[in-house]
């Protein structure tokens, strides 16, 4: 091969690599638009969920809390999607100024397609306290 067609191939080359860079940063910036963390207010208290694809997954259908201090808090999850999807849930318990009173670990959930479960934690409960639910991709 001459000299001209070498340098030719390694520019084009070049050119390819700093292109397919650039489309993967853009991809990526893309990607975390619209993968930024979401919050939803209920009169309850809120749901978090550190990826906005998982409360787009997943949705908290109901929410069922003992009124008395160390009572039982109920989660119904419903998966939207038309796969096994698996998540992270995990409670804090907050009072009226938004101060964390306690906070559970998170524990893995796996929903079937199109499906609900209820998922539980006893003893988290705090009479007159709000609930914020944590969740996140598994």
């Amino acid at each position: 091969m001459k000299l001209k067609t070498r340098v030719m191939f390694a520019l084009l080359g070049l050119g390819l690599m700093m292109s397919c860079a650039q489309a993967r940063y853009a991809r990526t910036g893309i990607e975390q638009t619209i993968d930024n963390p979401v919050t939803q207010s209920y009169k309850w208290g809120e749901v978090q969920c550190y990826q906005g694809t998982v409360c787009a997954e997943v949705e908290v259908l109901r929410i069922d809390i003992e009124p008395r201090d160390g009572g039982k808090v109920e989660l119904t999850l419903h998966n939207r999607t038309g796969k096994s999807v698996a998540v992270q849930v995990a409670l804090e318990i907050l009072d009226d100024q938004g101060v964390r009173l306690d906070i559970t670990n998170y524990e893995d959930v796996a929903l079937p397609p199109r499906q609900e479960q209820v998922w539980s934690m006893p003893g988290i409960a705090r009479q007159g306290a709000k609930v914020r639910v944590l969740m996140r991709a598994r």
